[in-house]
């Protein structure tokens, strides 16, 4: 077993660095043998993941993540809370293709200050006003319906100030057109 020190990883999430300890050992088994340390560190310097709890954007704080299932769900959630404690409020932009109830809970939609649901831009994509009566079931106060991924990012960004923070998730579809729209 190889150790490479103080190797920096630009992605968000604790899994991130398993993902990237086993991509590592992959590799190195693939060789044979271990790999130079500037070609780790220049390797893992660079790795970027759209719409991977990607951030993009700062005041408001703005993250794309494609979780797009429960399980996907329940870690982008655990990273946004765990690792990122705005001043402001956390807003959420969820859309989806699976169970609301079951998405939003798992995105823990009833932490956050205010909920704009969307149609995810898919045939499979089930209804804003469906989504954000599973949010509104769950207990969040704040909900608005957006027909659109492009509309309900956009409200989000309108009323929301420097210090809040808006995580946009719950499909790759969605994580896509919003990452186009705030491209």
């Amino acid at each position: 077993t190889t150790i490479y020190n103080d190797v920096f990883l630009p992605l968000h999430g604790a899994h991130q660095g398993d993902n990237a300890g086993v991509a590592l050992t992959a590799v190195e088994t693939f060789f044979a043998a271990p790999l130079a340390e500037d070609v780790v560190h220049e390797g893992f310097a660079n790795v970027e993941m759209p719409g991977r709890f990607e951030v993009i954007g700062v005041q408001p704080l703005t993250i794309i993540d494609s979780a797009h299932n429960p399980h996907g769900a329940d870690v982008c959630a655990s990273v946004f809370f765990g690792d990122f404690q705005p001043d402001g409020r956390r807003i959420l932009v969820v859309g989806t293709l699976r169970d609301p109830a079951g998405m939003v809970a798992a995105l823990r939609a009833d932490e956050f200050d205010v909920v704009h649901a969307c149609t995810a831009p898919s045939p499979r994509g089930v209804s804003a006003a469906d989504v954000a009566q599973a949010a509104r079931q769950l207990g969040c106060d704040e909900v608005y319906a957006h027909d659109t991924v492009e509309a309900a990012v956009q409200a989000a960004h309108r009323h929301a100030d420097a210090d809040d923070a808006i995580l946009v998730a719950g499909s790759i579809y969605v994580a896509g057109a919003a990452r186009t729209a705030l491209r």
